[in-house]
């Protein structure tokens, strides 16, 4: 979805990944190392395949509530719109229970699209 908005004049995309604080706290340092270097690597992917479409991109990988995370580097970088993205399996969970996505709609400044995740055949 992020490539197509190259069309609507998209300059620069920023990746963020919040890891949650509480979710951190639980689990063992090895796990939480573990973690942190796949969340690099995925957002490194995803950097690699924007570069390679022709939109410059950054990474960020922070850690705390992802709400107050996610609006605050919106804040700071001045963002034009917020891309959220949904697995087809949490939008119905989030949906109804506040989570993540719906606390960021409510809280941006900025304009906000939920995207669900589709499947490899296109459905979602």
């Amino acid at each position: 979805m992020v490539k197509r908005l190259k069309a609507a004049g998209t300059e620069k995309v920023i990746l963020v990944h919040v890891a949650e604080e509480r979710v951190l706290k639980e689990q063992s340092p090895e796990r939480v190392a573990e973690s942190v270097h796949e969340n690099i690597e995925r957002l490194e992917r995803m950097r690699r395949d924007l570069i390679l479409y022709g939109l410059p991109a950054k990474t960020m990988l922070r850690h705390g509530d992802p709400v107050h995370e996610v609006l605050r580097i919106a804040d700071e970088e001045k963002v034009s719109v917020i891309v959220v993205g949904l697995s087809r399996e949490s939008s119905w969970q989030e949906l109804f229970s506040g989570g993540t996505f719906e606390k960021v709609v409510r809280q941006s400044r900025h304009p906000v699209l939920v995207v669900r995740h589709t499947g490899a055949n296109g459905s979602v």
